[in-house]
């Protein structure tokens, strides 16, 4: 049967902090650069790796989600994607709305067939240059093309060896990263955001949801030492490849890196748990999403009230207050839209 739910410990905590982090990379890099720390001011210059977590998680919890149904053939292509749906195009449509407000605010003209094809959800599918209303919007555009897909990818590695999906895993992955460093795909802003170039995260999240279901009982009992000292190693090798060898960390980089976290996360029932497996932490991550889908339009609203107040948009309390504000909004965006309307939705279609 297709399950309904499911809850994987410590997990969704991490979601909050990947979106604060990639926040923090679009709005808060010349204030964090100022502190004058070179640590912080890498941390956050690779913001943009958290959209790899985001995607590297979301093949993780579907394929786990998802895999008995395909076992047992109960699996409902319409129901599948009718949640997806629901849980991502509400806040996503809310978000837009707003930046299609502040542009005719400025007296912008908005652009009639981008319009359209951003609230379609299809920005990233027709290699544009133009990065959307609501910028940070294209890695959803990319998420949908996973969901597109998604059905088609786990009913084939239902039935493929784990060691087959691996490789298939890999060479996805390792053509990936040779494009963007030979090719120079970075510099190709048209292709930047195209979604082939993100599937390789997606499906090592993929792979590693098959792995977690068809080991579950070997993994649980599993040294917690042993895969930290794993998730170590392969961060050591790829941080070697970019520092000695001059590899880009490029996004999708450290996907392997995040697939490894999760299973620390998800395994640990010692460290992390204490922290992070609690109804406050959960509550946390589960707003993550508006954080995301909100944080351009909530950054125009804070700076229209900074620039009145004479308040330094680089500064960190002009920072502090916005990620404040953010998380305020992203409460009430989560209860009174993503939570509300889902509910319409799945009830009535």
């Amino acid at each position: 049967m297709i399950k309904n739910n499911v809850y994987l410990p410590n997990v969704t905590f991490f979601r909050f902090i990947a979106a604060l982090w990639i926040v923090f990379f679009h709005f808060g890099t010349t204030a964090t650069t100022n502190i004058n720390n070179p640590i912080i001011t890498r941390v956050v210059s690779n913001g943009f790796q958290a959209v790899s977590f985001f995607y590297v998680l979301s093949g993780f919890i579907m394929a786990y989600l998802y895999y008995s149904s395909f076992l047992d053939n109960q699996f409902q292509l319409f129901k599948f994607w009718k949640a997806r749906f629901a849980r991502i195009y509400p806040a996503y449509f809310v978000a837009l709305l707003f930046c299609f407000l502040f542009y005719l605010y400025w007296g912008t003209d908005l652009r009639l067939v981008d319009s359209i094809v951003e609230l379609l959800c299809l920005q990233t599918w027709k290699c544009s240059s133009f990065p959307g209303y609501n910028y940070p919007d294209w890695s959803i555009s990319v998420e949908f093309f996973f969901y597109l897909i998604f059905p088609f990818v786990i009913k084939k590695f239902v039935f493929l060896s784990t060691k087959l999906i691996a490789l298939i895993v890999l060479v996805f992955w390792f053509t990936t990263q040779y494009l963007y460093n030979v090719i120079d795909l970075d510099s190709q802003k048209i292709f930047e955001d195209f979604p082939l170039f993100h599937v390789s995260s997606f499906i090592f999240g993929v792979f590693g949801g098959v792995l977690f279901f068809r080991y579950n009982s070997f993994l649980i009992n599993l040294n917690f030492v042993k895969i930290f000292s794993t998730l170590i190693a392969i961060s050591g090798i790829l941080f070697t490849c970019h520092f000695l060898f001059g590899v880009k960390e490029n996004i999708g980089f450290y996907s392997p890196v995040f697939l490894l976290l999760i299973f620390v996360f998800v395994l640990d029932r010692t460290y992390f748990s204490v922290l992070f497996a609690n109804r406050f932490a959960d509550y946390l991550g589960e707003i993550s999403y508006s954080i995301y889908i909100f944080q351009y339009p909530v950054y125009i609203l804070a700076k229209i009230f900074a620039n009145k107040l004479h308040i330094n948009v680089d500064s960190l309390f002009f920072l502090f207050s916005f990620v404040c504000l953010l998380i305020g909004v992203s409460m009430l965006t989560h209860k009174f839209i993503e939570k509300k309307i889902r509910k319409l939705i799945l009830e009535r279609l």
